[in-house]
């Protein structure tokens, strides 16, 4: 072969390779990097002016300092959002948020839970607004991620705030302030902090944060049990950075440009080549062996090839809530872990399992709490999901006596896979003890299991073209040693 056709070959294969690697990389490339979460959240607040008028606090220029005479009033809504950024740009990330807002008084130098102000959720699907504009989605990614965006985390059920609209926020810390130290005039050190669990997917790892920060210290005068003046010190702004091992967005952009230009322009060139005179030339001298070579590979993806939208499920298992002593996720946080300095009290989990599937599908799960060598069964499945199945068991209340030794929350499942079931384990929650304190794991889980199309039409196609070269080679073959002969 001449050197012009045997470089135009050469960039063909290297066309095509670079092609089928970047319609494939959102599934094989993951970079672990440091983003930036930007929190604003602010529970509307004002004051009465001595006109009678409401004067709403408007903090949104940064961190706002001011004194009232009288006392301080919730208002109606909370402002709110979260950007999850790097130098990149947005994350592109599965998000759910709920962002507890929580009041704290200051007794002896330990700030101590008092109310649950609000409660509010927030959402993000970036990753799948990125992944939909990819001709070929990545699985099982894509299918994980629209499912996830169906299933309703934290819909607050059981969730019921302390206090609401236009109540005297300052009046109520006071009161509570009294009842546990009997004070009818002082000063009360308030806090309004903001606690907030984050679940995250990222295509290649399902992971829960939780952030906590301060949204407003208040210092209360109060008499006779009574309001006099209240200083107030706002900071409606929160950052955290976090690392996160996610799609580039680069790689999700060559993808669906692979897809939609460098696949029909590989054909184009596949189509040029075979039109060459050297190429046909080659194909005609050797035809039998072409014929023979294509055929086998086309009989053996007939058998192995399955084409078509893979029947996944979606097992995922987390908790709800966590809290100890009606505080919703309590202590303060140390990595991955939330960190109690005391082992008094009894901490409640409320567990949300949620199972998802298209088609019918044998899937077992089994939900098991394990504490003092002692083993409780909170969830199993007894029998396989209905066609287009969705499955959501709450379970309201789990207690675990913190002067208990260690304990886990458990899920193993068997799920289906290629060329068979298999059992998969997990720990959703770890709760151990170093020293005096108590160290709380909270681990989600999401199980992802598959089972491969059937054989469908384009199966029988491969076949029959397969055998049709297959034969065309027996064929010359014998003609060849008829002409010998």
């Amino acid at each position: 072969m001449d050197k012009k056709p045997l470089l135009f070959w050469i960039f063909w294969v290297f066309l095509t390779c670079t092609t089928v690697f970047l319609i494939f990389s959102p599934s094989l490339v993951a970079l672990e990097e440091d983003y930036r979460i930007k929190y604003t959240i602010w529970m509307r607040m004002h004051y009465r002016a001595s006109n009678g008028s409401d004067v709403p606090i408007i903090p949104w220029n940064g961190t706002v300092k001011c004194e009232i005479d009288g006392t301080l009033y919730s208002s109606h809504g909370i402002f709110y959002s979260l950007d999850i950024e790097n130098g990149a740009g947005t994350a592109p990330v599965i998000l759910r948020a709920l962002h507890y807002i929580l009041a704290y008084i200051d007794i002896n130098g330990s700030p101590i839970h008092v109310l649950n102000l609000s409660a509010i959720t927030h959402s993000m699907d970036a990753l799948i607004d990125n992944l939909s504009a990819i001709p070929f989605k990545p699985e099982p990614i894509y299918t994980v991620a629209r499912s996830l965006k169906d299933v309703r985390f934290w819909e607050l059920k059981l969730y019921k705030a302390s206090s609401s609209s236009n109540e005297d926020l300052t009046g109520l810390l006071v009161r509570k302030y009294y009842e546990i130290t009997g004070e009818e005039s002082g000063i009360v050190n308030a806090y309004i902090n903001v606690t907030s669990p984050l679940i995250i997917y990222t295509g290649h790892q399902l992971v829960l944060y939780v952030h906590k920060w301060t949204m407003a210290k208040l210092k209360i005068y109060y008499e006779n049990l009574t309001v006099a003046k209240v200083h107030l010190e706002v900071t409606p702004y929160h950052f955290e950075t976090i690392k996160l091992k996610v799609i580039p967005p680069a790689v999700i952009a060559y993808s669906s440009i692979s897809g939609r230009i460098l696949l029909p322009a590989s054909i184009i060139v596949l189509l040029i080549g075979l039109c060459l005179r050297e190429t046909r030339k080659i194909v005609r001298r050797h035809l039998r062996e072409i014929a023979a070579i294509l055929g086998l590979i086309l009989l053996v993806l007939s058998f192995t090839l399955r084409l078509g939208a893979h029947n996944i499920c979606i097992t995922y298992a987390g908790l709800y809530n966590l809290a100890v002593n009606g505080e919703p996720w309590p202590g303060h946080v140390e990595d991955d872990a939330l960190i109690l300095e005391e082992r008094e009290g009894t901490l409640q989990a409320s567990i949300e399992f949620y199972q998802v599937s298209d088609e019918v599908l044998y899937v077992h799960a089994l939900l098991t709490l394990e504490a003092d060598e002692e083993y409780e069964e909170l969830y199993r499945t007894n029998h396989p999901w209905e066609y287009g199945a969705f499955t959501h068991i709450y379970i309201p209340s789990v207690s675990i006596p913190l002067k208990t030794g260690n304990a886990t929350i458990r899920l193993r499942v068997k799920i289906p896979g290629i060329g068979g079931y298999y059992e998969r384990e997990y720990r959703i929650l770890m709760l151990s003890y170093s020293g005096g304190g108590v160290r709380i794991n909270v681990k989600p889980a999401i199980v992802v299991g598959y089972r491969r199309p059937m054989f469908n039409e384009v199966n029988i196609l491969l076949a029959v073209a397969g055998t049709g070269l297959v034969l065309i080679s027996v064929r010359r073959l014998r003609g060849d040693i008829k002409s010998i002969k």
